[in-house]
């Protein structure tokens, strides 16, 4: 699977709404409310033209509702899958609102996904026309609902090298999770670029890379070549042969690599990171250290 896409300013922007206490009831857009109001009128019976249209219709009001919180685009969402009267349009359209927030172009907006799969499909108020679909749209909900973000990361009893075995991630520290498997590639390129995002770090923060494959030999031939030098990171290398903590659905690890970033409260301001997001997320903590240390002054 591939990581997501990930545009600059969202990123930033996700770090601070995840630190916000409360979230506002904003009105969509004229774009998004137009949009809207055209997918309603649409025939009962399209062709494929037709059906084409109406999906750069919806993605006109995707783009309109970036801004928007996700209680915003939960809320116009369902009313644009309940303002057709015809069924099988109301699926459909239903179905490519589910295509677009599983795979979206914002961090975070996974959330969407979630929410109306568990209220709108687990409850068979609505259903998928074809039955993989159904059942990536399972898996996804299955993988994805324990770890959004702003919720409070899961904790993950794993086995570090010497067998001892601790709860992680540790209270009251930043953290990283990386989940990987040391023979995949995607893994490899992206181990290499993470000493270079993790330096002149402004606070110490913990680094967990977690081994997820069941090749001990492997998880120790990694551990011996990934080090960091940063004296603010501690690094552990960990892993959970049996699985017994349940990682791979708290962390919606169904591929690797998994990056995650906690906050040091506890919560998951970061997921399904690439190492450029990794560090505009950093960026944004050492702004804050900085304005913190300019007070102190």
């Amino acid at each position: 699977m591939r990581a997501l896409a990930r545009i600059a300013l969202p990123a930033a922007l996700l770090f601070l709404c995840a630190c916000s206490a409360s979230r506002h009831r904003a009105p969509a857009s004229a774009a998004a409310a137009a949009s809207a109001d055209t997918l309603a009128q649409a025939p009962a019976v399209a062709d494929s033209a037709q059906l084409a249209k109406l999906d750069d219709l919806l993605q006109g009001f995707y783009y309109a509702l970036l801004p928007e919180s996700v209680e915003v685009k939960v809320q116009e969402c369902e009313s644009l899958m309940m303002a057709s009267s015809d069924s099988l349009l109301r699926n459909w359209i239903g179905q490519k609102i589910m295509e677009h927030y599983m795979e979206p172009p914002l961090m975070g907006e996974e959330e969407v996904a979630v929410v109306l799969y568990e209220k709108w499909y687990k409850s068979g108020r609505l259903a998928f026309t074809d039955e993989m679909q159904a059942f990536g749209a399972a898996l996804f909900y299955e993988y994805n609902r324990q770890s959004l973000l702003g919720m409070q990361a899961p904790q993950l009893q794993l086995c570090d090298l010497s067998g001892r075995k601790a709860v992680y991630p540790r209270e009251g520290r930043y953290s990283i999770f990386f989940f990987y498997d040391a023979a995949c590639a995607k893994c490899k390129a992206l181990s290499a670029a993470l000493p270079d995002v993790l330096k002149d770090l402004p606070c110490e923060m913990d680094f967990y890379a977690v081994y997820c494959g069941s090749d001990r030999q492997a998880w120790e031939e990694f551990a011996s070549r990934f080090l960091l030098s940063e004296p603010k990171v501690k690094l552990f290398h960990l892993s959970d042969f049996e699985m017994e903590s349940g990682y791979p659905l708290k962390y919606a690890v169904s591929a690797t690599p998994r990056l995650f970033f906690i906050g040091n409260d506890g919560s998951i301001l970061g997921r399904r990171l690439d190492s450029e997001s990794l560090k505009q997320i950093i960026d944004i903590i050492r702004l804050y250290y900085g304005q913190v240390e300019e007070q102190k002054g």
